[in-house]
């Protein structure tokens, strides 16, 4: 017999199940290590910050009582050597939930990155081509408790526990480049990656021979974006990510970022499937007595047409916290 699950349930999960696995962003840019493993973080480029942490939540479809939610904790360094290669790594613990399932998993990346700099000296700054692992472990778990059948005479008990650890996998690949020299430059970046490449399905089996099924499917990124330096702390950034899973169409997210002060920043996008959202983020580098810096940005997709308007809000949080080596 197969396990059946409550209406809620078999709303999300074949979605998430057979098609977009991996958690979804809104502030995208800000989990560039975790979207390509291969990437270079962008406070890097704008403030020389080597090393940076940070956490946030997120909560998707507000109207749903088995909505996705989303909780990560990260941190990442880069390890200039001034030679061609340098050195980036980073850790990081990824919680998700949809209905009664939910996921944890713990990573960690390695990358290196070739500058296009020649001689002793070469910076990271003016460019590069780099090439990233992400490696580590998931752990996907059943509320058993909440679980029901459509034949109450099945049982829904699983009989090897409630979850199940499974290895995972990612690559991916980055090219960027600065345009310009002094106070006025730009700066184009370009990756691909597949941060689910490897790992064998999940399969739990109820103690009556049902069973559920998580088939585990490759997941394409791709990401553009081009970096305005308008002096004086001040920036546009427009940027683009695209996704792609099998029998799934691909989904397209265009967002636009304008830092009009040294301490704040607004931004709005549009994803392909009409979601609009809109951003708002502060750096609070005053509070702090030395030159660390600590980030802390909101953002919010509204109701939209279609199906998004019975689903609900989407909100997200992010903290950074970002310490300067030099």
């Amino acid at each position: 017999m197969r396990l059946k699950l409550v209406l809620g349930f078999l709303i999300c999960i074949p979605f998430f199940s057979w098609s977009q696995q991996l958690p979804l962003f809104t502030q995208y840019s800000e989990y560039q290590g975790i979207i390509n493993p291969a990437s270079v973080n962008y406070d890097f480029f704008q403030d020389g910050y080597e090393l940076s942490f940070g956490t946030s939540v997120r909560e998707q479809w507000q109207a749903i009582p088995t909505s996705p939610k989303t909780q990560i904790v990260r941190g990442e360094y880069i390890h200039e050597t001034r030679n061609k290669f340098n050195l980036l790594g980073g850790g990081y613990i990824i919680n998700d939930q949809v209905g009664h399932v939910s996921t944890t998993g713990i990573y960690g990346r390695l990358a290196s990155v070739y500058t296009l700099d020649s001689g002793w000296g070469a910076s990271l700054l003016n460019g590069g081509f780099s090439v990233g692992l992400l490696g580590g472990a998931v752990q996907y778990r059943i509320d058993t408790e909440k679980l029901r059948t459509i034949d109450e005479s099945e049982d829904p008990r699983l009989n090897e526990g409630v979850s199940i650890w499974r290895p995972d996998f990612g690559v991916g690949i980055s090219f960027y480049r600065r345009i310009g020299r002094g106070r006025w430059y730009d700066y184009v970046f370009a990756g691909i990656s597949i941060p689910q490449l490897l790992g064998p399905n999940v399969e739990f089996e109820s103690v009556n021979g049902g069973r559920f099924k998580i088939d585990r499917v490759p997941h394409y990124y791709g990401s553009l974006s081009y970096y305005f330096t308008l002096g004086d702390n001040k920036h546009i950034e427009l940027s683009t990510w695209f996704r792609y899973v099998r029998h799934v169409p691909v989904s397209v997210d265009i967002v636009i970022k304008y830092k009009f002060s040294e301490f704040m920043w607004i931004g709005a996008g549009l994803n392909s499937a009409r979601h609009f959202h809109a951003e708002f983020g502060l750096s609070l580098d005053e509070i702090l007595s030395n030159s660390n810096r600590i980030k802390l940005a909101f953002s919010y997709n509204p109701l939209g047409p279609g199906y998004t308007a019975q689903f609900g809000n989407t909100f997200e949080v992010n903290l950074s916290y970002m310490l300067d080596n030099y």
